[in-house]
């Protein structure tokens, strides 16, 4: 019974840990700016070499990272309530094992973007988990889910540090 509680609450922590996000605000050694990001691991993924897939936003920035080789920038995804996914063409990484969107190049881009931040995040407010596909090179296409418990707060955390 005892071994029973432990493997239950390890399980648990580890659901846990998966669906929060996390706010990280390092400072750039060059420059001396601020670049914060929020991230998380995905709950769930199919991948074939078990990677942990992750996703993270930053002021520049919408990214996935952990994933099986790639063959292109392409990914679908959708949350809880969109009724059809949408189709992203990203930037894959060196190595092919993540992808970027990125929607702003400029200071001035990434301060309009994050003054209206909660229409272009939406979706990702109001429901509970994103569903994303990538078009792996090895197999069929990669598949995970993350969680969007404790998103809405670190993106208004985030939204304060990009605008400074």
């Amino acid at each position: 019974m005892k071994k029973l509680l432990i493997a239950t609450a390890m399980i648990v922590c580890a659901t846990t840990a998966n669906a929060q996000w996390n706010l990280t605000n390092q400072k750039d050694m060059v420059t001396l700016k601020s670049d914060p990001y929020i991230s998380t691991f995905a709950s769930y993924s199919d991948s074939k070499y078990g990677t942990k897939p992750f996703m993270g936003v930053n002021c520049n920035s919408i990214y996935f990272g952990g994933l099986d080789t790639l063959s292109s920038g392409v990914y679908w995804f959708r949350t809880d309530s969109m009724s059809e996914a949408k189709t992203v063409y990203g930037q894959e990484w060196q190595g092919y094992g993540g992808v970027t969107l990125k929607f702003a190049y400029s200071d001035s881009d990434r301060k309009k973007f994050w003054k209206k931040a909660e229409g272009h995040f939406q979706n990702m407010i109001r429901d509970d988990k994103l569903f994303a596909k990538f078009d792996s090179y090895s197999r069929s296409n990669q598949s995970a889910v993350f969680k969007l418990t404790g998103f809405t707060q670190k993106l208004k955390e985030l939204k304060n540090l990009c605008l400074k």
